[in-house]
């Protein structure tokens, strides 16, 4: 027994999803998908939803690196030389936005 639940995605959304992300659906293949991103949403939605009953882990939550210290480095390696262009001990490479 299918319990009743909310679709958090449409199949319009879908279709919209792909032709925005230029992915050619067959008929056959929209409805699978559907529900298969429908359950990844859904699993997102519940995690989200455990976080929020623990707001005092989010507070204290952070990014460390355990394995090392980061310390500054002087390199003294002219790597510079091996470049294809270079000039000034730097890095010649070509534009790509044009200044107006």
């Amino acid at each position: 027994m299918e319990i009743n639940r909310v679709t958090l995605i449409t199949q319009e959304e879908l279709l919209k999803l792909a032709k925005l992300s230029c992915i050619n659906l067959e008929p056959h293949e929209v409805e699978p998908l559907r529900k298969s991103l429908d359950a990844v949403l859904g699993y997102a939605s519940r995690l989200q939803n455990v976080a929020a009953q623990y707001p005092e882990i989010q507070q204290t939550a952070r990014t460390v690196n355990v394995f090392r210290q980061d310390h500054a480095v002087l390199c003294t390696d002219p790597m510079v030389e091996y470049a294809q262009a270079h000039e000034n001990n730097y890095f010649l490479v070509p534009m790509i936005i044009k200044q107006s």
